[in-house]
């Protein structure tokens, strides 16, 4: 997330969604960091749950840190109308992601996409294959580490 946090409070104590960390971004939104492996328990309980109620998925976005690769999803409540971020930290070198398509149907489009321009896996997910760029597209060309003067690349030679 490019915005800047305001504050910051890592958790210490050992729950059972493994929370690495929670912060207001600077309008105001919470944002926590779950780990990878919890993080399909605790967007299901985010929408299930009477107290938090984020039946809505607004998106799922992907950014690459070089060494890891954060996925952010945005979440709206319509009873309370309100907004979270839940982000997720993964490995750089080999994204691998549970998918959430079967919690929000949304997610569906968001992880196809991420997985096209960032290389995320997202396991469990049944449609995934390239959605915006050509099946003979090679790598992902929103990861910095992406080599956009392939030959390969030139798509258009004779226009």
């Amino acid at each position: 997330m490019t915005e800047e946090m305001t504050e910051n409070k890592p958790k210490t104590e050992n729950n059972e969604f493994k929370i690495l960390n929670t912060s207001i971004l600077k309008n105001g939104i919470e944002k926590v960091t779950v780990s990878r492996f919890c993080l399909k328990k605790y967007l299901s309980h985010l929408k299930n749950s009477a107290e938090y109620y984020f039946n809505i998925l607004i998106s799922v976005t992907g950014c690459d840190n070089s060494e890891n690769t954060e996925l952010i999803y945005t979440l709206f409540s319509s009873k309370f109308y309100r907004l979270k971020c839940v982000s997720v930290l993964l490995d750089g070198n080999n994204p691998v992601c549970d998918s959430v398509s079967d919690i929000f149907k949304a997610a569906d489009y968001d992880e196809r996409e991420i997985y096209d321009m960032f290389g995320v896996y997202f396991e469990g997910n049944k449609n995934l294959k390239r959605i915006l760029m050509p099946v003979s597209m090679v790598g992902n060309p929103l990861k910095k580490d992406y080599n956009s003067w392939d030959e390969r690349l030139v798509w258009n030679e004779n226009s």
